[in-house]
């Protein structure tokens, strides 16, 4: 299994918010498109459509890959990664007042009570949906928007340019060994974990980079029967992401209950 293709995964899981209304299946699907995908280092031409924790590859895709409505159900061979024909449809997928209704970024933003000087690095952050909301929060600081897919790193360093948005550096980066922005004090991950294979070295990793006091900002589905997100074989559980964060020298230090309605909302601070 090549992991090559993580992070930019973890936006589509994340912005697709797949419903199990097995009725629509067909309405939602989009036709099959023959878009070639970038190859190298940051990109390959499999899709990794995240295999939850302890899973082998097949057995994820047996354990429920069809029976969710998104636009991989029926891609078994896993031969394309991209659900749409162009970026552009792509991006407006990310950024549609649907995925905004349960996703709740302003209200996310706000939640972590930024003091403006904070140096944020979002992790996976594809179109800059969470990323240019913690820039406005943080006027003082910066926000390193990291993603392995170049065509939205060069949508973001449009936007911010369109925008005239100083704080903000769009990177592409390594799925693999991904270095934190310069100065990071908060790494901000929204459906990640659930994503990487061998997720507690993955993670150790990232918390190595953390400053003493630094912050890691955990979302992740909920278990059980939910109308947006991937089936419970794909989740992680609570357990898991306290068991991981622990062993990488995390400590968690706030759960914000009652903003999402579909994803535990976790923040974690590195110890001295």
């Amino acid at each position: 299994m090549k992991i090559h293709t993580l992070l930019t995964c973890i936006t589509i899981i994340t912005a697709l918010g797949c419903s199990r209304s097995s009725s629509s299946q067909k309405q939602a699907d989009p036709p099959e498109t023959k878009t070639a995908t970038p190859q190298g280092p940051g990109h390959g031409a499999h899709h990794h459509h995240g295999m939850g924790y302890g899973m082998h590859h097949d057995q994820a895709m047996h354990a429920g890959h069809g029976s969710i409505n998104c636009p991989y159900a029926k891609k078994t061979s896993h031969d394309n990664h991209r659900p749409f024909a162009t970026t552009a449809e792509y991006i407006a997928h990310l950024e549609s007042p649907e995925r905004l209704k349960w996703q709740r970024p302003d209200q996310v933003v706000k939640a972590l009570g930024l003091k403006g000087d904070e140096v944020i690095t979002d992790m996976g952050a594809g179109s800059g949906f969470f990323a240019f909301r913690f820039a406005s929060a943080v006027p003082r600081g910066h926000v390193h928007a990291l993603d392995i897919d170049q065509a939205m790193v060069d949508y973001m360093v449009k936007k911010k340019t369109a925008r005239k948005v100083a704080n903000l550096t769009a990177i592409k980066t390594s799925p693999d060994r991904p270095t934190l922005g310069k100065g990071t004090t908060i790494v901000f991950m929204n459906n990640v974990l659930h994503h990487v294979p061998g997720a507690g070295a993955w993670l150790s990793h990232i918390a190595s980079q953390l400053p003493a006091g630094g912050r890691l900002v955990v979302l992740e589905f909920k278990m059980g029967s939910l109308p947006m997100g991937p089936p419970d074989s794909r989740k992680i559980t609570p357990e898991r992401v306290m068991d991981l964060t622990k062993k990488a020298g995390l400590t968690l230090t706030g759960e914000k209950k009652g903003i999402l309605p579909y994803q535990h909302f976790y923040v974690f601070t590195k110890s001295p």
